[in-house]
This record gives C-alpha cells, sequence and structure tokens, in this order.
C-alpha cells in the first residue's frame, strides 16, 4: 500500500469478523494486524512498517496512549491511529457490530486525511477528538 493511499490496519483487540462486515459492505482498504504481521507482532517491529505503508492504525487499547516508549515509536515512525471508546471494548459483540456500522463513515472520513504522527479518539457517542491529551502513567 503506497503512502498516499488509505487503509486502516486493525488491532488484534477487535474482532476480525467485523473487519468482514465492513468488507462485506463494500469498505476497501481494511486489514487485520495478524494478516498484515502476524500473531503477536512486537511494537517495534509493526508500527514503522504500518506508518510508511499507509496504514492508519485502528484499535481499542488505549494503555498505547500512556505507554511512552510506544508513544515515542508512534511519534518516530509518523503512524496515525485511532483509538475507539473504552465502552466499545465493553459492549457485547452485537453492540460493537452496531456502532461500527453506524460511525464507520463518519470515522474514516475524519481520520482519512489526517497527517502522520496524528491520532485521533472516538468517544461512544461518535465524537472525534483530534489528538487527545496523553496521560501518563505516574
Amino acid at each position: 500500500m503506497a503512502e498516499s493511499s488509505l487503509g486502516f490496519l486493525f488491532d488484534e483487540n477487535i474482532s476480525s469478523k467485523l473487519v468482514t462486515i465492513l468488507r462485506l459492505l463494500g469498505v476497501k482498504g481494511l486489514i487485520t494486524m495478524e494478516r498484515a504481521y502476524g500473531t503477536g507482532a512486537k511494537d517495534e517491529d509493526w508500527i514503522p512498517m504500518a506508518a510508511e505503508q499507509g496504514y492508519i492504525y485502528v484499535t481499542l487499547d488505549r494503555m498505547q496512549l500512556v505507554d511512552e516508549a510506544i508513544s515515542q515509536r508512534f511519534h518516530d515512525a509518523g503512524a496515525r491511529a485511532v483509538f475507539f471508546s473504552s465502552r466499545f471494548a465493553q459492549a457485547p459483540k452485537w453492540d460493537q457490530a452496531v456502532w461500527l456500522l453506524k460511525h464507520w463513515r463518519t470515522i474514516a472520513d475524519a481520520t482519512c486525511a489526517i497527517p502522520r504522527g496524528s491520532i485521533r479518539f472516538v468517544h461512544w457517542n461518535g465524537t472525534i477528538v483530534d489528538n487527545p491529551p496523553i496521560r501518563r502513567k505516574v
């Protein structure tokens, strides 16, 4: 995938079945972490590759926002990421599917042109926050 193209790389913590649903509805440029880099890929390996390949990383793992080493890797690589609300992770799979279908176009539209090194946070109500403040572990 070229840098200029749009693609979304879904983390292992988001069901690949949800990605399949989006694909079946005609959404292109979606790939799962397992398919792209294998299960359990190390952050130091996949982050720079994903950034170079033009992917926007989609995850529930908000700990990556507070882990200084991972945050630094995102920054250094110029990676782009979208973090879903923790409420998404707690919701039953059916509710996750409904939420994703309801908000996907907004998420894709709001993130397709984000600059390298940027992150977006999507609240449960669908509101998207640009470059949310990162709360570091104390």
